[in-house]
């Protein structure tokens, strides 16, 4: 999940994971991960662009969560996504900005016992997500910003907010 919001992130590119980004021997780099390395475009960048507008309007949420919830960071604009699992055997919260995607997941990876009745993601994921992002951004000293609008995109008011459309 992680692999593909980081596509929404890089707008529409996809850079495949890797385990081992550096190896260094009494001061002698071994190995360096290229960056960019078999990066491959698998996603139409307006769509993109669209997808982390809807995920990061924080009225989408309010029916559910509330306005001003753990899903909204004070001083960046994030996008976020959560899910449960039936019968609450785990549940996950994936959030970014152009620069960071975090993915948090809890329960037993063997489904043998489930979680508490009841334990969606927003009362178990999404906090570790919203704690975690709170120090990282300002730790890693990440910019409050957001994508630039990309080009074809028709761009319409509904009900007094954008509402996007490919061109």
């Amino acid at each position: 999940m992680a692999t593909g919001a980081s596509v929404l992130a890089a707008k529409g590119v996809l850079h495949p994971p890797f385990a081992i980004a550096k190896v260094v021997r009494n001061g002698a780099v071994l190995f360096n991960h290229s960056a960019g390395a078999g990066a491959k475009k698998v996603l139409d960048p307006r769509v993109a662009f669209i997808m982390g507008q809807i995920m990061s309007d924080d009225t989408n949420r309010r029916m559910i969560f509330g306005m001003g919830s753990i899903l909204t960071l004070a001083g960046h604009r994030v996008a976020v996504k959560t899910g449960t699992t039936d019968q609450f055997a785990d549940a996950w919260t994936i959030g970014f900005t152009p620069h960071i995607v975090t993915a948090v997941w809890v329960g037993n990876p063997d489904w043998r016992q489930k979680m508490t009745e009841g334990s969606d993601s927003f009362y178990t994921a999404a906090p570790v997500w919203h704690n975690f992002m709170t120090v990282a951004l300002p730790s890693l000293r990440l910019p409050n910003e957001w994508f630039k609008e990309p080009t074809g995109l028709v761009n319409r008011l509904y009900r007094r907010r954008p509402a996007f459309y490919l061109a």
